[in-house]
């Protein structure tokens, strides 16, 4: 197609030059043929031709771009995905690789460069280029500002001051050196203001701000870490609380009495994080006279990290939990006089002994318990909100429950008894109607538990997942015992069938992770439990579905090989069997 008529179809299309900035594409005159007539000449020529080349080039990639279809949306709509492409995932801070689109083309330059929308998050790193562009290029829209570098605090602070009235989030990271400016700067009045989070490092003293409700109207959420904080009426308009070394240390009834006071004021609080808070070494927790039930009716995550458990077991006899939150609670041991009296309650440390006013353990259908070192961890759940998919997702915060870590350090005690993390755990979910297990044991405690007195008190268990060591190396007679525990009573030693009734007679599915070495004895063992149960029961199949996941370092062929063994030992006493395998060698 001629380059006449080409202009002429891009400019039946609207296209019409000039176009970002370019002159009018008019009709070319570089396809003159007169020849110069000495070399100079034939320099000089070509430099213009190639210049106004160059310029034809860009006037007709311009209008293509212009063609594409994400440049004919409408400008109100290509804003909305840009600042989709802005989200940070979540859990994470705002980053600025959204940056990256101003270089695409000049149409995304110019939309994106003026658009004050685009410009609300100001981050700052290792320069504050970005926060002087954004917040001249922002104009007057509410502005969020993140800085994590606390040698950028003061030229942060001297570039948001003129802008303090349209601030719509403020997260500082400081050292001590430069509180004081902070609090100064937080005397100044925020209407705007809803969330706050500031973290001092290299603390030399404990920092205080004065928030007041006239100064901050807005605030609904509030982060510190290592700044003081007491009873305050701003409080009851806090939606996130998050205190990181920032409530009075426990060392006496009266400090306690602060906490718990402050807490009374979070009366509209969603999502409440308490964590690293010391205590004295002795202090003796007092035990509350009586259930007093101060209602935080608004909760739904609650975590209490680092806390001494007495302290943890105080405020959970003082406060009631509502039935859809979420608790997490963790503590760590470590040398201390009293550390194997505490150590001797297991998970209970941390639970008061009347749990009536904790409604997330009254009907927990979904449990998983991780006893290694050197931590130890409980997951409660009473809703089937979620898919079995794996321990990790049976602690989500997306739904009602209770995590309990107690984290032990491996100096001061090497191993802590089996018997007593196992009558904790059955302390708390012993006599609720659950139906679905994961275990993960170490070597130590897969040889040690007691399947048949375990499992005897969850009649209802539909799903059993148990994860142990993993590999060639590993021994199976971890889980040949729990076959052997759930045939028990129905298979005698003998092998022959006897007239007992199996433990957990609704149990449908289970699933190995791990003891593969020996798998050949696995097979076997899991092959005579599932014809126990089916007999048993008089079932069509002992277990419906039977998961097998095998350690890392097997090779192609000898997964092929296991696979077969499983379908030959298992083929007919169980609905499905899969074997699933780990890296391949």
């Amino acid at each position: 197609m001629p380059f006449d008529e080409e202009v002429n179809v891009l400019q039946a299309d609207s296209l019409d030059a000039p176009y970002y900035g370019l002159p009018p594409l008019g009709r070319s005159s570089v396809y003159a043929s007169a020849a110069p007539a000495s070399n100079n000449e034939s320099v000089v020529y070509l430099e213009v031709r190639r210049e106004k080349l160059y310029l034809e080039f860009l006037q007709v990639s311009a209008l293509l771009n212009a063609s594409r279809p994400i440049n004919k949306l409408p400008i109100e709509i290509f804003v909305a995905i840009i600042a989709l492409v802005q989200a940070p995932a979540r859990g994470r801070d705002y980053e600025p690789k959204w940056l990256s689109t101003l270089r695409v083309c000049r149409r995304w330059y110019a939309i994106c460069s003026s658009t004050p929308q685009l410009w609300r998050s100001l981050f700052v790193d290792n320069s504050t280029d970005l926060l002087r562009i954004g917040l001249a290029r922002s104009k007057e829209s509410t502005i969020t500002v993140t800085s994590r570098r606390p040698e950028k605090f003061s030229a942060v602070l001297r570039l948001i001051q003129p802008h303090v009235h349209r601030l719509r989030g403020l997260k500082l990271v400081l050292n001590d050196i430069h509180a004081e400016d902070l609090e100064t700067f937080m005397k100044r009045g925020m209407p705007e203001l809803q969330a706050f989070d500031a973290t001092i490092v290299r603390l030399l003293r404990k920092r205080t701000i004065d928030f007041s409700q006239k100064r901050f109207p807005s605030l609904t959420s509030l982060s510190l870490s290592s700044f003081s904080i007491g009873p305050c009426p701003i409080l009851r308009q806090m939606r996130t609380l998050h205190l990181h070394r920032s409530v009075t240390m426990p060392s006496s009834p009266e400090s306690l009495s602060t906490i718990v006071h402050t807490l009374k004021e979070c009366i509209n609080v969603v999502d409440l994080h308490l964590s690293n808070v010391p205590w004295e070494v002795g202090f003796v927790c007092p035990r509350p006279t009586q259930y007093s039930g101060e209602a935080l009716s608004q909760l739904r995550f609650f975590a209490m990290h680092g806390f001494h458990p007495d302290v943890v077991r105080y405020l959970l006899s003082v406060f009631a939990i509502p039935a859809p939150a979420r608790m997490v609670l963790e503590w760590a041991y470590v040398r201390t006089e009293n550390a194997h009296q505490h150590l001797s309650h297991g998970f209970m440390q941390a639970l008061p002994d009347d749990r009536a006013h904790l409604p997330v353990l009254h009907a927990i259908t979904r449990a998983a318990m991780k006893l290694t070192l050197p931590e130890r961890y409980l997951t409660v759940c009473p809703s089937h909100q979620l898919d079995i998919a794996g321990i990790d997702d049976v602690g989500s915060d997306t739904v009602a429950g209770l995590d309990i870590t107690l984290s032990v350090n491996p100096s001061t005690v090497t191993r802590l008894s089996l018997e007593i993390m196992l009558d904790s755990i059955c302390g708390i979910i012993g006599t609720s109607p659950l139906e679905d297990l994961h275990i993960e044991l170490d070597t130590y405690y897969a040889k040690q538990i007691d399947w048949d007195s375990f499992l005897s008190r969850f009649e209802s268990l539909q799903s059993l997942t148990y994860i142990g060591p993993a590999g060639k190396d590993s021994a199976s007679d971890g889980a040949v015992r729990l076959f052997d525990a759930l045939s028990h009573g129905v298979l005698q030693p003998d092998g022959n069938l006897g007239n007992g009734r199996p433990l957990c007679p609704l149990l449908r599915a289970v699933r190995i992770e791990g003891f593969d070495g020996d798998y050949l004895t696995l097979a076997n063992s899991a092959a005579q439990c599932c014809r126990a149960r089916r007999s048993s029961l008089n079932r069509q199949t002992g277990i419906d579905k039977l998961t097998f996941q095998l350690g890392f370092g097997w090779s192609r062929s000898e997964v092929r090989e296991i696979t077969g063994v499983f379908d030959l030992y298992l083929e007919s006493a169980v609905q499905r069997i899969n074997i699933e395998s780990g890296s391949i060698w």
